[in-house]
């Protein structure tokens, strides 16, 4: 005849049946194991055999699967389901961890077309200096305008992104402040852009001469394009140099100091030249043309092509230092 017993931990009533006895179960509601009371006339059970010690064989269930068996209200839960692999098709594949060097690679993406708009700026700006490009028309005089005013605006957007992207950088490469200042003064020098572009665009197309002080204004906005500009282009040669160190990638550290240095010289030595030119004509004085003066302008059109790939091929460098970095960080 059944009889009624509590659990001893959640106390909840059970039914047993006289023969499980001084047997051990398991309460179906919390699972704990505890010892069933003995009968009224409980006869002290033989004592069992010393267990020998062999290997239990496969498939053999276990004493808590026996003894969960012969408890009424005993109950295994089912094992749940695990949950399917996302990447069954492939166990070895693991998508790596996204790094900051990952957004410096893709910021120097960005920098290489914005070294391309301003290649192609310069070239069809020193084109209509030197008379390679002459508008007969109007209209094409300010369709050029326009060109060379949205390659210069356009360099100058995709470095500030770029750059911003390339604020991205660990803090212990000792470049984050340079870059990060860079990308202020590159960002003032997009809004600047802008505004004189807007400005001279103004003036082509309403076929109006600007007042005097408005005039003054441009010029002042344009010296203060070309100092936030240089400013600019100094930390980011800095941050460069400072990455290429962190990185000890000492020839692209040779290459960025050449850079600058044989850059720096010849654009140094073509100002002198042509501000020397300049007041020798305004007073007068006889001035003796190069032999060839074509030669000039070639040696200038060949310096900014070479120095403009010899840019990109730091950037490219610089690149491939980021996603060596980039692995061993992921």
């Amino acid at each position: 005849m059944p009889i009624r017993i509590q659990c001893p931990t959640c106390q909840t009533s059970l039914s047993m049946p006289e023969t499980m006895y001084g047997k051990a179960v398991r309460c179906p509601s919390c699972q704990n194991a505890f010892q069933c009371p003995p009968g009224p006339a409980a006869a002290a059970p033989p004592a069992a055999p010393a267990p020998t010690a062999r290997r239990r064989p496969a498939g053999t269930p276990t004493a808590r699967g026996r003894q969960a068996s012969n408890a009424p209200f005993d109950f295994e839960p089912a094992a749940a389901s695990a949950p399917p692999d996302r990447f069954d098709y492939d166990r070895g594949f693991r998508p790596r961890r996204r790094t900051s060097w990952d957004k410096v690679r893709s910021g120097i993406f960005l920098l290489y077309f914005s070294a391309l708009c301003f290649l192609l700026y310069f070239g069809l700006t020193l084109a209509v200096s030197f008379g390679d490009i002459k508008p007969t028309e109007a209209t094409t005089a300010k369709i050029v305008l326009v060109l060379i005013v949205l390659l210069q605006l356009a360099g100058a957007v995709l470095a500030a992104i770029g750059e911003g992207f390339c604020c991205a950088l660990p803090y212990d490469s000792g470049a984050k402040g340079a870059i990060t200042v860079s990308t202020v003064f590159m960002i003032l020098t997009t809004l600047l852009v802008s505004v004189i572009g807007v400005f001279t665009l103004k003036v082509v197309f309403t076929e109006k001469l600007p007042e005097k002080d408005t005039v003054e204004l441009l010029e002042l906005l344009g010296l203060a394009q070309k100092l936030t500009l240089f400013v600019a282009v100094v930390l980011f040669f800095s941050f460069l140099l400072l990455t290429a160190v962190h990185l000890r990638m000492w020839v692209l550290v040779n290459g960025i100091l050449g850079y600058c240095v044989v850059m720096g010289g010849s654009c140094l030595g073509l100002y002198l030249y042509l501000d020397l030119r300049k007041e020798q004509v305004k007073r007068e004085v006889v001035f003796t043309p190069p032999s060839d003066p074509s030669g000039l302008k070639v040696l200038i059109y060949v310096g900014l092509l070479v120095g403009a790939l010899w840019f990109m091929l730091l950037l490219a460098g610089l690149s491939s230092g980021a996603s060596r970095a980039s692995r061993r960080a992921g």
